[in-house]
């Protein structure tokens, strides 16, 4: 009788565990549910953003000045050089080690910021009572889907088929989503343009009239006229101009 109450005791404990456990969210949803608890977790979560694309791997290097400037062979780089991915680059030789360790790096860091700025999406839809207004939490959102425009615009002119009689058709992901436990779906070159443009048509409704710029001259956005301070500084920001001038570009291409 004492072996089975003990038994029963066990059963009790590993049931009770074991739900307990069950209830444990990932670490990464935790801090997700803790970093948009708040008006600040947003705005530093877009900040991340910038200073991601900002970074070497991307527009701080790769797809300003070295990278990108190789493919188009605009630098007179010697045989000899130690740069030796921008070599195989600017000869167009995509096989090298070199040269793929170079592709994959930008593919993925392009792919990180869209992750970071999907995820702003996503609860700047769910929680738009934390910001200090509706206008700040548009300009939030917007921002959110250029950035994303803006990158995967990229991804298609780097990685995707030629727009106009296209030899070789070329399927790409367009990623919306937050997980990273969900592939995002590939897209031909039409479906992929058609998800671009809605990106960018989104960016520019929740910017209009609710972009500072509209009240603010460039002189009073950096002067501190902004009750917001996160709002400052326009000019540097994908704000509603550069919403227009990266759909432009987009027509164009």
């Amino acid at each position: 009788m004492k072996h089975a109450y003990l038994i029963l005791i066990a059963i009790t404990f590993c049931m009770t565990a074991c739900n307990e456990w069950l209830d444990v969210r990932p670490d990464t949803e935790q801090k997700e549910e803790d970093q948009f608890a708040t008006a600040q977790g947003f705005y530093d979560a877009l900040t991340g953003c910038y200073m991601s694309m900002a970074s070497q791997d991307i527009y701080g290097e790769r797809l300003t000045m070295t990278n990108i400037e190789s493919l188009a062979n605009l630098w007179n780089i010697q045989e000899n050089s130690t740069r030796y991915e921008d070599v195989d680059l600017a000869a167009h030789d995509y096989t090298t080690d070199y040269a793929r360790s170079a592709i994959q790096t930008i593919y993925a860091k392009l792919f990180n910021v869209i992750a970071q700025a999907n995820l702003i999406i996503k609860y700047a839809e769910e929680r738009p009572g934390v910001f200090p207004d509706e206008a700040t939490a548009k300009v939030i959102q917007g921002e959110a889907f250029a950035l994303r425009a803006y990158c995967q615009f990229d991804v298609l002119r780097l990685f995707g088929q030629m727009p106009q009689n296209a030899s070789q058709q070329v399927e790409l992901p367009y990623s919306e989503t937050t997980s990273i436990y969900e592939m995002p779906p590939y897209y031909n070159f039409d479906s992929y343009v058609e998800k671009l443009k809605y990106d960018i048509e989104q960016a520019e409704n929740l910017l209009q009239d609710n972009d500072p710029l509209f009240e603010y001259t460039f002189a009073e956005l950096e002067g501190g006229g902004v009750s917001n301070e996160f709002l400052m500084y326009r000019q540097s920001r994908l704000n509603y101009w550069a919403v227009k001038a990266l759909k432009a570009r987009m027509h164009l291409y």
